[in-house]
């Protein structure tokens, strides 16, 4: 690859996928549909990395590592952007709905 995605480089993503863990805690009642989602996400990934490895053989075999290197930078870029999105939507989502504790609070 030619560059790494900046979250990659930080601990960015993990904040974020930390802060859905702790929602989906709150949340019990979703954790199986964002489970669901994260496996759908996860085949896509494993499914266009084949495409691409086979794409990737192709140009190394011409000698074209510096198209493989980007295509790869591109491919990494791409996914991370998905992936951030994905837990950015699901996390706004289980952050709107009331948790159960603060709800209990209110009633008493």
């Amino acid at each position: 690859m030619n560059r790494i995605p900046k979250a990659l480089d930080t601990t960015d993503a993990y904040e974020l996928f930390e802060k859905l863990r702790a929602a989906v805690e709150n949340h019990p009642e979703y954790r199986d549909e964002v489970t669901r989602r994260w496996s759908v996400f996860e085949i896509q990934a494993i499914e266009e990395s084949c495409l691409l490895e086979k794409a990737a053989i192709t140009l190394i075999e011409k000698r074209q590592t510096t198209e493989v290197r980007e295509m790869l930078t591109v491919f990494v870029q791409k996914k991370y952007d998905e992936a951030m999105a994905t837990c950015e939507k699901i996390l706004e989502f289980l952050n709107n709905l009331p948790v159960l504790d603060k709800v209990a609070k209110t009633i008493s």
